[in-house]
C-alpha cells in the first residue's frame, strides 16, 4: 500500500489490518506470558464456573464456591474454571480439579490468540503420593490445531528439586492429563460467557 493510500484511509478514520502474528512457538509463548500477566493484575477480574458431577456447569459467584463450609474440596464438584477475558474475548481459562483429601490437584491453563484458537496450554499436577512431586507439561499449537512443541518435568514438592529415575517414573505414571480445548468455542461453558447471571445467584450452564 503506498503512503497516499495509507493516508486517505487513516484520514477516513479507517482502520489498517497489520500483518498476522506469526504462528510460532515463540509468538505463542508471548501471548501467554502477556495474558499471565493481565489476569495476575486482575485477579478479581475473572468468571468462575464449577463442574457438579458431570458436564453441569454453574457459574460462582463467591471464589470458594467450590469449596464445603470447612474449607474443603466439595466432593460432588469435579473441576473448576477461572476465565479472563479481555476486549470482549477469552484471554485465558485456569480449570483446576482436586481431592476432598487435598492429597492431589490437576490444574491446566489455557492462552487463547485473537481468533479463538489455542496458543499454548500448561497443565500442572501436584500429589503427595505416591511420589510427593509436581509435573509441569506445556504444549503450544498452532492456529491450525497443530502441535508446535511439547516438553514436560518433574520436580519435588518442596525446593523444585528435579526427580530423576524410579521417582518421575512413578510420578509420571499417576498423572491425571488436564484436558487441551483447542477452540474457545470447544469449552464446555462456553455458552455462558457472552452472559452473566444475577449478582449473587449460580446459574446452570450446561
Amino acid at each position: 500500500m503506498s503512503p497516499f493510500s495509507l493516508s486517505v484511509l487513516l484520514g477516513l478514520g479507517l482502520t489498517v489490518a497489520g500483518p498476522p502474528a506469526p504462528d510460532t512457538v515463540k509468538e505463542a509463548r508471548r501471548l501467554a506470558t502477556e495474558a499471565e500477566r493481565y489476569a495476575a493484575r486482575r485477579p478479581m477480574d475473572k468468571r468462575m464456573f464449577k463442574e457438579v458431577g458431570t458436564s453441569r456447569w454453574l457459574e460462582m459467584s463467591k471464589e470458594d464456591g467450590h469449596l464445603t463450609p470447612d474449607g474443603m474440596w466439595d466432593e460432588k464438584v469435579s473441576n473448576v474454571a477461572y476465565v479472563w477475558i479481555r476486549e470482549g474475548r477469552t484471554l485465558l481459562v485456569s480449570l483446576t480439579a482436586g481431592s476432598p483429601s487435598g492429597d492431589w490437584t490437576s490444574t491446566g491453563v489455557s492462552v487463547f490468540r485473537r481468533d479463538g484458537t489455542l496458543a499454548r496450554h500448561e497443565s500442572t499436577y501436584a500429589a503427595f503420593s505416591p511420589v510427593p512431586g509436581r509435573v509441569v507439561r506445556e504444549t503450544v499449537w498452532s492456529s491450525t490445531g497443530r502441535l508446535l512443541a511439547s516438553k514436560t518435568g518433574c520436580t519435588t514438592l518442596e525446593g523444585g528439586k528435579k526427580l530423576h529415575g524410579t521417582d518421575a517414573t512413578t510420578l509420571l505414571g499417576t498423572v491425571l492429563e488436564t484436558t487441551v480445548w483447542k477452540r474457545v468455542r470447544d469449552l464446555p461453558f462456553g455458552g455462558m460467557l457472552g452472559k452473566r447471571p444475577a449478582s449473587g445467584v449460580e446459574g446452570k450452564v450446561r
